[in-house]
């Protein structure tokens, strides 16, 4: 049986060249059918007036990092808890999961009032034993403590990969900072949930765009 609304009292732009918005918009089934002037509106089973609100059509995102943002729904995101502090940094970090390592993403040094990325020494002084790995905002950087170092195998004698370098103090131990592709390398190795946990994750996110009007989306991976 096929269900039918229609939506009428509105100003309905189609596009972004439309220069005379509809007033009516029909659906069935869950698909636009048809949209016009209101005095040419076919019969609908039901009919909801908008009281001339404006409808739109819905957005697309062509570089949105689903997987990215799927992640850090697990990880301790500093965009959604902003710390102003290498201390404020470790507390938030204290209170991740209890098992496992321990991840962050979203960090900006330029919120920081050290002005720099946090370091292996800044890390190993409150996570000496448990690996530790956070992600700069883009992307691009990782940041590991000693004891995500060592879980990856990654020490004074690791080369630095075409695309990226592991950045080294001046007697050339690693600081824990990767750039590049040497954080692609670190976050490919490192441990992540289970397939069945990031598909619920990836799913969530999808509802969240749908929730802003986002209907069609590209991932930038």
């Amino acid at each position: 049986m096929t269900t039918s609304l229609l939506l009428t009292n509105a100003r309905v732009h189609r596009s972004a060249h439309d220069t005379e918005p509809a007033e009516a918009v029909l659906i069935e089934d869950g698909r636009i059918v048809w949209t016009g002037p209101r005095t040419a509106a076919p019969d609908a089973a039901a009919v909801r007036d908008l009281g001339g609100r404006v409808m739109l059509p819905g957005l697309t995102d062509a570089h949105l990092h689903v997987f990215m943002l799927a992640l850090s729904r697990l990880q301790v995101s500093f965009a959604r808890t902003p710390v102003h502090d290498f201390a404020a940094l470790v507390r938030a970090l204290r209170e991740a999961p209890r098992e496992g390592w321990v991840l962050g993403c979203d960090l900006m040094e330029d919120r920081l009032a050290e002005r720099r990325l946090p370091d292996r020494t800044v890390l190993d002084a409150a996570f000496p034993d448990r690996p530790v790995l956070l992600r700069r905002y883009c992307g691009h950087v990782a940041i590991l403590n000693g004891a995500a170092l060592r879980a990856l195998g990654l020490g004074e004698g690791t080369a630095d990969p075409e695309g990226g370098r592991f950045h080294r103090a001046a007697d050339g131990t690693l600081t824990g900072i990767a750039e590049e592709t040497a954080a692609e390398r670190v976050f490919r190795a490192a441990p992540g949930p289970s397939a069945d946990r990031m598909s619920a994750e990836i799913s969530a996110v999808i509802a969240d765009c749908a929730a802003l009007g986002l209907t069609s989306l590209v991932e930038a991976a």
